[in-house]
């Protein structure tokens, strides 16, 4: 299944340095589903053992990155290993970690990803109206999360 997803960003660098700069994503993006960088870095792998350079595109990589970041994510009961200050994360995206597993996941998929709903539908197995109504309680929560920041500084 096809995101549609294309990096403008991305356009007219070397293939190589393409890989690397959407690998750099694919990790932040399965980071913050899974909350763990090691599941993250397991998802890494994954997406690029079964990707096919010769045949696939950058954006099949992306998909079996999340694919595997998606699926790992929903194996573990989401324990929250690493604090957000101690994370490889940027610190804009730390708070994100702070998002209970099923507000976070569609969030990052629809919202930092851009994803179809319909993709964090079938990536995260739920239906299209509990993408949105995830996806809107993550917003929610995140302003509220940044007015409590913002009250502490």
């Amino acid at each position: 299944m096809t995101s549609g997803l294309t990096y403008p960003c991305l356009n007219g660098t070397e293939p190589g340095d393409r890989i690397e700069q959407l690998l750099s994503r694919a990790f932040v993006a399965a980071q913050l589903l899974t909350a763990n960088k090691e599941q993250a870095e397991g998802a890494v792998i994954a997406g690029i053992d079964e990707w096919d350079p010769e045949e696939g595109t950058e954006e099949a990589l992306l998909q079996h990155v999340l694919t595997a970041a998606s699926r790992d994510a929903q194996c573990s009961a989401d324990p929250q290993d690493e604090p957000p200050s101690t994370s490889t994360l940027p610190t804009e995206l730390q708070t994100v970690l702070l998002l209970a597993a099923p507000l976070r996941r569609p969030f990052v998929l629809r919202v930092l990803l851009g994803l179809p709903r319909e993709v964090c539908a079938h990536l995260l197995r739920l239906t299209s109206v509990e993408v949105d109504r995830f996806t809107a309680a993550a917003v929610s929560s995140l302003a509220s999360l940044a007015r409590i920041k913002k009250s502490r500084e």
